[in-house]
């Protein structure tokens, strides 16, 4: 079921791709999500190790320089996080995807392993 209200990976990508309207007053967006992760949709980035990144799906969530949160994100590598944060282009090696950059998280802990689909005949 879909309601009107769904935000799906299109309009995250158009509302990154305005990113010129933004600023001079005009504050950028901001959007709520709740996902589950697991130990494999954590990535630790950086020379110092202090910037993460959240796999969901198409949409990556990623917060630079924030020790704190990679520390308490790596200590709970089962959790749901609450996001509240900004969507943006990204451009890598000729890759552009939408990515939510993180201004505000909150995590906690999820004892159940969450099984995901391996094809489509898993989500029947």
């Amino acid at each position: 079921w879909r309601s009107s209200y769904d935000i799906d990976y299109e309009m995250l990508y158009q509302m990154a791709s305005y990113d010129e309207l933004w600023g001079n007053s005009i504050p950028q967006p901001k959007f709520a999500f709740t996902v589950d992760y697991g130990k494999t949709d954590i990535l630790v980035m950086g020379k110092d190790h202090s910037s993460l990144k959240i796999r969901c799906g198409q949409i990556d969530f990623v917060a630079f320089k924030n020790s704190t949160l990679v520390d308490k994100i790596t200590n709970m590598p089962n959790g749901t996080a609450t996001i509240v944060g900004r969507p943006q282009i990204n451009e890598y090696n000729g890759n552009v995807n939408v990515q939510i950059m993180i201004d505000d998280i909150d995590i906690q802990e999820r004892t159940e392993v969450i099984k995901k689909p391996q094809s489509l005949f898993d989500l029947i």
